[in-house]
């Protein structure tokens, strides 16, 4: 594995990599908010690489492996990361094939956090005028049965680590 960037490495690598992204797709976005996006996932991304962290599954359409915002210099180093982390022993990530059956979800970003407490679990969607958070149990139960579902129609993740391996040299 590749030595490790520090911190401010990191901060301008993503600062760098959202710029592109925003400019790419033609959005004026603050220096503000882009800065607190790259202190919001740099702190994620700490949390990811603790010590003893809790279990982390990533399922991602092979869609999103293929897009690329920001460039191919982007999308190719974006590709790295997610290969890297899941080598993490408390990582899995899935990749739900253009072949996979259809199900519900398909197209949304959905984060749904799990914990011992399962009334304090809750779903996080992306939406146009920034994230919506789900907290009603039925609510958030539909979800986690959407995601289980998802990583049913999946590949393993040793299939998931090869074709997002394929897409970057496709890149």
């Amino acid at each position: 594995m590749p030595p490790r960037a520090t911190p401010t490495v990191r901060q301008e690598r993503l600062g760098i990599e959202l710029r592109e992204m925003r400019d790419c797709a033609g959005r004026t976005t603050t220096q503000a908010l882009l800065g607190s996006r790259v202190e919001n996932r740099l702190r994620r991304s700490e949390i990811l690489m603790e010590q003893g962290s809790h279990p982390y599954t990533a399922v991602v359409h092979e869609a999103a492996l293929r897009m690329r915002f920001g460039g191919a210099d982007v999308a190719r180093r974006q590709l790295e990361r997610v290969l890297e982390l899941a080598q993490l022993p408390h990582v899995t990530v899935h990749v739900v094939t253009f072949e996979a059956d259809g199900f519900k979800g398909a197209g949304q970003a959905i984060v749904h956090a799990r914990g011992p407490v399962q009334r304090l679990d809750a779903v996080q969607l992306d939406a146009v005028g920034g994230p919506v958070f789900l907290h009603e149990r039925n609510q958030v139960e539909n979800y986690r049965q959407i995601i289980d579902r998802m990583v049913e129609r999946s590949l393993s993740p040793k299939q998931s680590c090869d074709l997002i391996n394929r897409s970057k040299k496709g890149i």
